[in-house]
């Protein structure tokens, strides 16, 4: 599920878009670690788990353009672990 939010850094009006993930990820240090990756290595993203949920969510949104979910998705698997892109109402939606 794609969402597209309205920031204001310094001031100026942009966009921020967050990727929502269903994941198989059950235990926080898992989570914390998946989370530290994601950070290093695309570091224009910023992630977070929701563990309680029923889908195990994993959003992450992107400072400077679109999230890339195939990267996400891959990074995620080499850890042993499944991500899917969350369906919802917003799917589709454009990435300034």
């Amino acid at each position: 599920m794609k969402k597209l939010i309205p920031k204001v850094p310094g001031g100026i009006e942009s966009i921020a878009m967050v990727e929502v993930f269903r994941t198989n990820v059950c235990d926080r240090s898992h989570a914390n670690k998946l989370i530290g990756e994601i950070q290093s290595i695309f570091t224009n993203y910023i992630a977070n788990f929701d563990l309680d949920d029923c889908d195990r969510i994993l959003r992450v949104k992107c400072l400077t353009g679109c999230v890339e979910p195939a990267a996400v998705i891959n990074l995620v698997k080499e850890f042993g672990f499944v991500a899917e892109v969350l369906p919802g109402e917003r799917d589709g939606g454009m990435c300034v």
